[in-house]
């Protein structure tokens, strides 16, 4: 039997933790009575919907209105953490349509999720890493609102980015090239990258761009691939992260 791909293998570990999210979180019930902008901004029955049918049943289509409101008009972080492990499957799915990972992930710095219990802490915690590898694993057009969303968090985005530029294979070297050349002037100008990462979150990012072992990273793995695109991608971030 053919071992396990390194993407096989970060799918598995995103899937535990999520179940691990529906166990931590099981103690939370649906309350139809949740404080709510009724009738402004849902009506009853919408809300009463949500609670007639099983959590890992419900839809993108049924949350999402609901999900970017949640903690703003409707609900409060008892409600947040009842939805919490349907809506980081989905987010980790990338099937929640409209809403996207930086708002649902986001939710937990609203939610002022340090002060949480350290079982729902670490449940959480140990999310956000799968999700994070699996998003390296998969290498697709939402890696970057993935690491926006983590950055959203209210910790600090330095050890997912650490993470990335030590993992042993030069591929994962030429993704964070590519992401350094796409964002590295408006990072180093001190804007965020994405509208939803903040001041502080974008000056943690500048250090880590400024890290002797980033530029070390980007030369090895230059001397260690022959693939004239890479090569090009890993001189460049290079040569941006010494400003």
């Amino acid at each position: 039997m053919p071992e396990p791909s390194s993407l096989e293998i970060a799918q598995l570990e995103c899937d535990a933790a999520i179940e691990r999210l529906y166990k931590v979180f099981s103690s939370y019930r649906f309350r139809f009575d949740m404080p709510c902008c009724i009738p402004h901004c849902f009506d009853q029955s919408e809300i009463d919907a949500l609670g007639e049918k099983a959590l890992h049943s419900l839809e993108p289509s049924e949350l999402s209105s609901f999900t970017f409101q949640l903690l703003t008009t409707c609900g409060d972080v008892a409600d947040f953490k009842y939805f919490l492990p349907r809506l980081f499957e989905l987010t980790a799915n990338t099937l929640m349509g409209y809403v996207t990972a930086e708002i649902v992930v986001g939710k937990l710095a609203k939610a002022d999720w340090h002060a949480w219990p350290n079982l729902e802490r670490v449940a959480v915690n140990d999310f956000l890493w799968a999700w994070w590898r699996l998003k390296l694993e998969l290498d697709d057009s939402t890696l970057d609102d993935g690491f926006a969303a983590l950055c959203c968090t209210d910790d600090n985005p330095t050890p997912y980015l650490r993470m990335w530029r030590d993992l042993e294979e030069t591929r994962y070297a030429v993704m964070l090239a590519r992401f350094v050349n796409e964002h590295a002037t408006m990072i180093l100008a001190g804007r965020g990258f994405n509208g939803f990462v903040n001041k502080e979150a974008t000056r943690t990012i500048q250090a880590f761009l400024r890290e002797a072992e980033t530029r070390a990273r980007f030369e090895a793995a230059f001397y260690a691939t022959k693939n004239r695109d890479d090569l090009k991608a890993l001189s460049l971030a290079e040569q941006l992260v010494q400003f």
